[in-house]
């Protein structure tokens, strides 16, 4: 099953924090789709459910050094 995800991070410092962020959640299995918005600090993706859980790309998110402040599962 699919699931639309939105987390809240810490603020963006540059550009170039959006392309790390949507480079490495593009190549996790299970995350289907990622668009990172710079000015808001959001993360909007689409995962599949059975392969990953919404946790997980907190995680991620948080290991490339941006506080996952708040997350939303629609």
């Amino acid at each position: 099953m699919t699931k639309k995800i939105t987390l809240t991070t810490s603020q963006f410092t540059c550009p170039s924090c959006v392309a790390k962020i949507e480079k490495t959640l593009d190549r996790s299995p299970g995350v289907l789709d990622v668009k990172v918005k710079f000015t808001s600090n959001k993360v909007d993706a689409t995962i599949d459910e059975d392969v990953t859980d919404v946790q997980k790309v907190a995680d991620l998110v948080a290991a490339l050094g941006y506080q996952v402040l708040k997350t939303r599962v629609r």
